[in-house]
């Protein structure tokens, strides 16, 4: 998997070749705006639930054997979203890095696997030390929400939502 370096990098190969009317590009103002070891801080992380099919196997009402069951498959990685909300930063990384992935992913499609990514969510408890944490595997933005930009003084800081597929979840120890 690439670092934040080469995911920037593949995200901008990818746009370039749409920059006709100055397309979208990844990057920040700063090389360390987005926080020491490639850090980003979210507000809410909602982790997807593991769920499976199973279906019956074996023979029912035959000279008392119990029917069993088995597992048909592990839910697609398709349909296991995770779903992060990031406040607004000055650097606004969901308009310099989240929406341009999103681009490129649309023009490269998944195959470019240098646009995949493995995330890492940590919690914290009070005192700073790690309560658990979950590695998401390849994974890469389905939607960037949508927001409203307005000049209200009474305006709340914007809270953005990106959600990801990827292809398989674990604990990060």
């Amino acid at each position: 998997m690439p670092g934040l370096r080469g995911l920037i990098s593949a995200i901008n190969d990818a746009t370039s070749k749409v920059q006709n009317q100055g397309s979208w590009r990844a990057g920040s103002n700063s090389a360390s705006s987005w926080g020491a070891g490639n850090i980003l801080a979210a507000r809410q992380v909602t982790i997807p639930p593991e769920q499976s099919t199973f279906l019956e196997v074996g023979q029912q009402s035959r000279g008392g054997f119990m029917p069993g069951y088995g597992l048909q498959q592990r839910e697609s990685f398709l349909s296991r979203n995770l779903a992060i909300n990031f406040i607004e930063t000055i650097d606004d990384i969901v308009h310099k890095f989240f929406t341009p992935w999103a681009v490129a992913l649309g023009i490269n499609g998944l195959t470019d696997f240098k646009l995949k990514t493995t995330i890492k969510v940590k919690q914290y408890d009070n005192q700073l030390r790690v309560r658990k944490g979950y590695k998401f595997i390849e994974a890469f933005p389905t939607m960037v929400e949508g927001f409203t930009v307005t000049q209200e003084p009474e305006a709340v800081f914007p809270e953005k939502s990106v959600t990801f597929c990827f292809t398989d979840f674990v604990p990060d120890d």
